[in-house]
């Protein structure tokens, strides 16, 4: 494993992403907001066809405007975390499907 173990808060993120893509794709979603370690991930597997920003720090400023500018973001959150339990009900009220993806969750409207 190394010293390097890339977090989505409290569980380690999975190295498959071509379930978050296969659904982004299905459902004509091209801007998500997401975990800093998935979102430039995500943009790079995706050969920028979708676009993602960090919900934390910033890599890449023009991404960010675009994804914030866009009215509803997906979002993607690893499968099993605090972040995404404590996201559900909020999402779910707004309007957003709750669709696994692998071992992610991608919320979208």
């Amino acid at each position: 494993d190394g010293l390097f173990q890339p977090l989505a808060e409290d569980v380690r993120v999975p190295a498959d992403l071509s379930p978050v893509l296969e659904v982004l794709g299905r459902e004509g979603e091209t801007r998500v907001l997401t975990n800093y370690w998935i979102a430039y991930r995500l943009t790079f597997e995706a050969d920028e066809r979708v676009i993602a920003t960090s919900t934390g720090f910033v890599r890449y400023q023009p991404y960010d405007r675009l994804v914030r500018t866009d009215r509803s973001p997906a979002r993607v959150y690893a499968a099993g975390s605090g972040v995404e339990r404590r996201a559900r009900t909020d999402l779910l009220e707004r309007g957003f499907r709750r669709l696994p993806a692998g071992e992610f969750i991608v919320y979208v409207r």
